[in-house]
């Protein structure tokens, strides 16, 4: 649908460029009328074609994050609550939803404009060549400088930036994050200021990095307005000259210096494509990660039967994950039915530790830890 649109409007511009052209040789009315239904017909096709592209593409994508949100959200039920340590409050906010967000941009901005501007381009080269050989050679060398050469270029000038900007945008979230939820504390201490010039630190730097990404977009214009230039007065200035050489029929010379003013919009949003590539890798692999994280508890295969509640703990040592230093060592301990335990120590001392291997939010790394006559570490 995407490339009928493109098709579209390629046609709807030679076509209208020969009515226009033909129509000032003042004919008899029925030999325009091929054209005027070739104009109508394009230009309804266009917009019709657009509508029914974004229905389809805006819904293909809409179920797409769908399916990448309950993936998230499933392994976020296994990861929690001992597996989420490892990501910081607002940098999981920011994966789960600017992250996910920007995959939308793989189908909308990368995949959709680049396959169906490349048919819509070797359309025009072909209906180029067909009216003048020389014309389409000019626009085949051009538009591929802007497909290929274009794109390249950009991406070498922002495509690095633009694949950390997720990471800054995490790290961005995090402190907002910590700055509006331990304001009261912040405060008290006298370093709010700390923390804002940390924020202003990461906003300038997002900052720049949008600079940064619109001077690249900048130059991918001006080299795409460039290139179709070139191949308008090129076209032009050799269709002039085969048609005083009685080569070419000059009805076709407008035709030929406005196929390349469609042709081009059809590679126009290569550049940006580039870059949207480059930010939705980023957001792709900042999303692995949390699917990739290794589940803190393993869950058993099927359903156990216990037979006794006596809760015994033996030598159990236990760490977070994403942490090499142990929160618990050689813990002993022994609850039977009715009874109570009360653990008792400072903060950091591993009270909750404790509490999270018993509750099975995190697995020990070394005793035994047992329920009735069930081992729940295996």
């Amino acid at each position: 649908l995407s490339a009928i649109t493109m098709m579209s409007a390629v046609a709807l511009m030679a076509t209208s460029g020969w009515l226009i052209s033909r129509a000032a040789q003042m004919p008899p009315v029925l030999d325009l009328s091929i054209a005027v239904v070739g104009v109508r017909a394009f230009a309804l096709s266009r917009g019709v074609a657009r509508y029914a592209e974004r229905l389809v593409s805006h819904n293909a994508t809409f179920k797409s994050l769908s399916a990448i949100r309950s993936s998230l959200y499933i392994k976020l039920e296994s990861l929690a609550p001992s597996g989420l340590s490892a990501f910081r409050n607002g940098d999981l906010m920011s994966r789960l939803v600017a992250d996910v967000d920007e995959i939308q941009n793989l189908p909308l901005r990368v995949f959709l404009p680049v396959t169906s501007g490349l048919v819509a381009a070797v359309f025009s080269v072909i209906a180029a060549w067909l009216i003048f050989p020389v014309a389409g050679l000019v626009l085949l060398v051009t538009i591929s400088f802007v497909a290929v050469i274009s794109p390249w270029l950009t991406s070498k000038l922002a495509a690095r930036s633009e694949r950390e900007t997720a990471d800054f945008r995490g790290e961005l979230a995090e402190e907002l994050s910590a700055f509006f939820t331990g304001s009261a504390d912040l405060l008290m201490l006298d370093a709010a200021d700390l923390s804002l010039a940390k924020i202003s630190s990461l906003d300038a730097e997002l900052t720049t990095r949008s600079q940064r990404l619109a001077s690249s977009l900048g130059v991918a214009s001006a080299l795409t307005v460039i290139a179709q230039g070139t191949a308008i007065l090129v076209s032009v200035a050799t269709a002039i000259q085969a048609v005083n050489a009685n080569q070419l029929d000059g009805l076709f010379l407008v035709v030929i210096a406005l196929i390349p003013m469609a042709a081009f919009e059809s590679v126009a949003s290569f550049p940006a494509a580039a870059l949207s590539l480059a930010r939705v890798r980023g957001s792709a692999q900042r999303i692995c990660e949390v699917l990739d994280s290794a589940d803190p508890v393993a869950e058993p295969e099927t359903s156990i039967q216990i037979s006794g509640d006596e809760i015994t703990v033996t030598e159990v040592s236990a760490h977070w994950p994403g942490s090499t230093r142990s929160a618990i060592t050689g813990i002993d301990l022994l609850a039977a039915a009715g009874s109570q335990v009360g653990l008792v120590g400072g903060s950091g001392s591993g009270k909750s530790s404790i509490a999270a291997v018993l509750a099975k939010f995190l697995s020990p790394s070394d005793g035994r830890y047992s329920l009735g006559d069930i081992d729940s570490i295996n």
